[in-house]
């Protein structure tokens, strides 16, 4: 469901806490956004089953120490390739078959998203650092899925409206030059 691509960290030196990155960018991950038959987006499932694992602060304290308090001042996330998954996708009685979607995956790439600074200018404890990015990364990820595969479905069934409309159209101008003929006809 995703892949990080290349990760890279410009890190202020430093030696005492808060440890600060000036920046953090993740370079062209690769997304797979599905949604199953419940309802349930892949990647919201994700996110809450990575914060599941993540153990409470005073747990973690009590068993490994304290982490270390960390602030990261920028964080971007560019070139992301989307692949939405329309064929296991249930679109509320919307039947897919009938927009005749041209393939059952589309592939797009997202503009960069830029996140707010985490930690800043206090510092969090590490682990608390990496949940707030991936929070941030992960729900920005569903919101831009979710509008992506809006379009596509409603760019589909606008065309699939105006081919329906277009042959409505064509058979109700036959129907009214048969009736003008019609006219004429008795009218001679």
């Amino acid at each position: 469901a995703f892949s990080l691509g290349e990760i890279s960290l410009d890190l202020q030196v430093s030696t005492q806490e808060p440890y600060t990155v000036e920046s953090l960018i993740v370079d062209k991950p690769t997304v797979l956004y599905e949604v199953d038959s419940a309802g349930k987006a892949n990647l919201t499932v994700l996110k809450n089953n990575l914060q599941a694992m993540l153990p409470e602060q005073q747990q973690r304290t009590e068993e490994t120490g304290p982490s270390p308090l960390v602030a990261v001042k920028n964080i971007s996330v560019r070139d992301t390739r989307l692949i939405i998954d329309f064929e296991s996708m249930d679109l509320q009685g919307l039947n897919i078959e009938e927009l005749q979607l041209d393939k059952k995956r589309y592939e797009v790439t997202l503009p960069t998203f830029s996140s707010d600074p985490v930690g800043v200018p206090n510092g969090l404890p590490a682990d608390q650092a990496g949940k707030a990015i991936l929070d941030s990364m992960l729900s920005n990820l569903t919101r831009q899925a979710k509008q992506k595969a809006k379009d596509v479905l409603e760019a589909k069934a606008k065309e699939k409206l105006k081919e329906k409309v277009d042959e409505k159209k064509d058979e109700l101008t036959e129907k009214a030059k048969d009736k003008i003929k019609d006219l004429f006809k008795k009218g001679s």
